[in-house]
């Protein structure tokens, strides 16, 4: 609601329960783009993360939005699904801290 009342736009990459926080007003939409995955397979550690990297580099660098909200699911659900001392949770972090340096870089 702040950001549609300072006339700022943001684009959703990732989980959908985003979109059910911050529904559609009047029409207008809470972002210009989103690219929602369901949140509740907690097997699942990739299908998510996987999707929000398909688009994400490019949408570092369109200037159409204010906000990038790129919200990963596979560190939680390695969590939920192994435990904080499993190797899939060692590899989910690993490519999370590669995709932070790589936002970064950029």
């Amino acid at each position: 609601a702040q950001l549609t009342a300072h006339h700022k736009a943001a684009v959703l990459l990732g989980d959908d329960t985003w979109l059910q926080l911050f529904p559609s007003v009047e029409g207008g939409g809470s972002f210009v783009r989103a690219r929602p995955f369901s949140s509740f397979d907690v097997w699942d550690l990739h299908t998510v993360d996987e999707g929000i990297l398909e688009s994400l580099y490019e949408e570092i660098i369109r200037d159409d939005h204010d906000l990038l909200i790129a919200h990963f699911l596979g560190v939680d659900h390695a969590g939920h699904r192994h435990g904080p001392l499993h190797p899939a949770m060692t590899a989910k972090l690993a490519q999370l801290e590669a995709v932070l340096t790589e936002v970064y870089r950029r």
